[in-house]
């Protein structure tokens, strides 16, 4: 996740309740929390970052960490990190969306979308590489072509 400070004005901002009913978000769906006294003060909101969900069951995570390392060194972008999430209940599996080990997420989105209908669980899951073969990660040319897609956007939030 990344950080962003966005300073608040001292007057003439809605109330967070306010905020909630108008549904003004801000960035990665925060509501814009804004205070009508006292000094501007810093608000922090989570942007999305580059994420690897894994399960521990599963071997294949370190293999889609490099991957995803040299996807961003390629891409010139060594200097973003990667957090890791473990997700290790099939409560943690429903509330991410997670259908399986490895998976990458940029700014909230898988790069690399499973098909419609994949359910959620404590799982490794299976890639389809461009030459047709399975893989349990990603195409690195998948990779690669998403990042180039999805990057922009992240790095324009931040």
């Amino acid at each position: 996740m990344l950080l962003l400070a966005v300073w608040t004005p001292t007057t003439g901002g809605a109330s967070y309740r306010e905020s909630l009913a108008s549904g003004k978000r801000g960035l990665s769906g925060g509501v814009l929390d804004t205070h009508r006294c006292g000094a501007a003060r810093p608000i922090l909101y989570r942007v999305p970052g580059v994420e690897l969900l894994y399960w521990d069951g599963c071997p294949s995570h370190p293999d889609a960490l490099a991957d995803l390392h040299a996807a961003l060194d390629e891409l010139g972008h060594p200097e973003l990190e990667v957090t890791l999430v473990e997700i290790a209940t099939e409560r943690q599996a429903a509330e991410r969306h997670f259908i399986g080990s490895p998976t990458v997420r940029v700014g909230g989105v898988d790069p690399v979308p499973p098909p419609a209908g994949e359910p959620t669980g404590l799982s490794c899951r299976v890639y389809r590489r461009r030459d047709g073969r399975y893989s349990p990660t990603p195409d690195p040319a998948d990779l690669r072509d998403a990042l180039r897609r999805l990057l922009p956007l992240l790095l324009q939030e931040a």
